[in-house]
């Protein structure tokens, strides 16, 4: 009697698996391989150097976050396996380090700071504004255990009126060693490129003189007249 029922268990355990208990496949990255790992920027916390300050400027300061220029998705192709096949770690939020980390750093310097988007129209002649650029971010070597980042980035800044930028620079910020797991790896990287952009902004010129010093400085409607001297310095950056 028993015997009678055990056949067609079987085949309705066999039809449920195919029609809705069947596993699910893997995503897939745009280049076909698979997603090993799927990690959010908002994961991590950066604790990147810091300048002490006696007082903010109050020029406005606005960062430019293009879309065409900054993904807030990258894939980071990472060996996984005892065949070491390649495969994705899918990195999202990565707008966040316009939005939060950027931000941070130049509030140490700017009562105010702003993320627009490319069409905003800056309203105030005396600030300034950033562009970002972002050409590659990847891990350099590693594998799913182990990673070292590397990142290929520009920064750029401008006043509203100017068509040219008065000062840009490219990166080529990398992590120096191995750090254990995706996620430390990406935050040493970004922690690594916000220092090289803080050296680069606080690097004296010929005229012993700073970018930051000069984003810094008071509108020239709230300062003194400027004497020749100070006048040619200006000219010759």
């Amino acid at each position: 009697m028993n015997r009678l029922f055990i056949v067609p268990a079987i085949l309705l355990i066999a039809a449920l698996g195919l029609n809705g208990c069947a596993s699910t496949p893997k995503k897939k990255a745009p280049d076909g391989t698979t997603i090993y790992r799927v990690f959010s920027l908002n994961e991590v916390t950066l604790t990147p150097p810091s300048l002490l300050v006696v007082q903010k400027s109050k020029r406005p300061f606005y960062i430019v976050l293009d879309p065409a220029k900054v993904q807030d998705t990258y894939y980071l192709k990472v060996a996984a396996g005892m065949y070491a096949r390649r495969v994705t770690v899918e990195l999202n939020d990565f707008n966040q380090f316009i939005q939060r980390d950027l931000v941070k750093l130049f509030q140490n310097h700017f009562e105010t700071v702003t993320v627009v988007d490319p069409t905003f129209t800056i309203p105030e002649a005396d600030a300034w504004i950033a562009d970002v650029k972002v050409d590659v971010f990847q891990q350099k070597i590693g594998n799913a255990q182990m990673s070292s980042m590397e990142m290929l980035w520009s920064f750029a800044v401008r006043a509203p009126h100017q068509a040219d930028y008065l000062a840009t620079w490219t990166f080529g910020s990398a992590s120096m060693k191995m750090y254990p797991g995706n996620d430390m790896g990406i935050t040493a990287i970004l922690e690594v490129a916000i220092g090289d952009l803080l050296q680069a902004l606080t690097q004296k010129t010929s005229n012993d003189i700073s970018i930051l010093q000069i984003l810094t400085k008071a509108p020239a409607s709230n300062e003194p007249a400027k004497t020749a001297e100070e006048k040619a310095i200006e000219e010759s950056i």
